[in-house]
């Protein structure tokens, strides 16, 4: 009787209730949900204006680097143009497509004597709150808040 007795103790050795052993609950698996949940709720749309953020940085770097060409363009022929792909043989929209680029006389009037460089967001970038971007052959940056 005594090899009996033990036999139930020892069974019984490291539980500590009925469900011992079998896993977690549906509670407990819809706490984590939950909890996933609202941490993906807070850092998604942060995580959506960090892209925007970087696409723009990209479209302003590729405005830049359009006005340089412009500039050795009027030294090398004493005029603008707007020709982007052919005569600067630069892409007319940034990497991945996000803005598109453009060039048109400025507000003199005459693309040979100045212009204005043209960011426009496409797609998913034109909910960016900073909408079309652009640079003048006088330096002047609009909108301004958004270089």
């Amino acid at each position: 009787m005594t090899s009996i007795q033990l036999q139930r103790g020892a069974a019984r050795v490291g539980t500590t209730g009925p469900r011992a052993g079998r896993g977690i609950t549906l509670i407990e698996l819809m706490i984590v949900v939950a909890v996933v949940a609202i941490l993906a709720g807070i850092a998604y749309p942060s995580y959506e204006s960090y892209i925007l953020r970087s696409r723009r940085a990209a479209a302003l770097a590729a405005l830049e680097q359009l006005a340089s060409q412009q500039e050795q363009y009027f030294m090398n022929t004493r005029t603008y143009t707007t020709d982007i792909a052919n005569d600067l043989r630069l892409p007319e929209e940034t990497e991945g497509g996000h803005y598109a680029l453009t060039a048109e006389a400025g507000d003199c009037g005459d693309i040979a004597l100045c212009y204005e460089l043209l960011a426009t967001p496409q797609g998913n970038q034109a909910d960016d709150a900073c909408a079309t971007l652009s640079l003048t052959s006088t330096g002047q940056r609009s909108p301004a808040e958004c270089w």
